[in-house]
C-alpha cells in the first residue's frame, strides 16, 4: 500500500511570488513544499521525505539551493536519483513503469510561475528576509491541513 499526499499550491506561490525577487521564487517554493511535506510526514508517521532531485538539473537543484531548501525540514530528505542523469533517470522509470505517464505534458504549478533567470546560488538571509514578510509556518499548515490523501 502506498500513499499518495495531492496538496494544493498555487494561492502560497502568488503569495511568495509576491514577497521576493522574481529570482528567488523557486527556492521560496521548494522551501514551502518542505515545510507542507514535513507537517504530512509528521501526521503520517514518516521518519523521512523522499524527492525526486537531481543535482544540477533545474536552478533549484544546484548545491546551495538544495541547502537553502532543505534547511526548513524537520525529517530527513532522502534522494534516490540525486547523481542520476537522465539518460539513467528514464531508464529506471522504463523499467518500473512509470514512464508513460512522466512523459505526458502537463502544466503544473512550478512551470506556470517559474521566473525567467531563477537563482542558482541564493542568499539564505535574502530568502528568509522575503519569507519574513509571510506566515510560513501557518501557511504551510493551512496547505497541509487541505491536503488530499489517496492511498492506492
Amino acid at each position: 500500500m502506498s500513499t499518495l499526499w495531492i496538496a494544493g499550491f498555487t494561492e502560497a506561490q502568488k503569495r511568495l511570488r509576491a514577497v521576493g525577487r522574481p529570482e528567488l521564487a523557486v527556492v521560496l517554493y521548494r522551501r514551502m513544499m518542505v515545510r507542507v511535506a514535513d507537517l504530512l510526514c509528521e501526521r503520517a508517521g514518516c521518519n523521512a521525505i523522499v524527492t525526486g532531485e537531481n543535482l544540477g538539473q533545474v536552478a533549484s537543484q544546484t548545491l546551495t539551493n538544495m541547502r537553502n531548501i532543505e534547511a526548513v525540514s524537520q525529517h530527513l530528505i532522502l534522494r534516490p536519483l540525486l547523481t542520476y542523469d537522465k539518460v539513467e533517470t528514464t531508464a529506471l522509470a522504463r523499467r518500473i513503469g512509470t514512464y508513460d505517464i512522466s512523459a505526458l505534458p502537463y502544466e503544473d504549478c512550478c512551470s506556470l510561475f517559474v521566473p525567467a533567470h531563477p537563482a542558482t546560488a541564493a542568499r539564505l538571509a535574502d530568502v528568509e528576509r522575503a519569507e519574513a514578510t509571510l506566515d510560513v509556518a501557518k501557511e504551510a499548515a493551512d496547505i497541509a491541513g487541505q491536503a488530499e490523501r489517496i492511498v492506492l
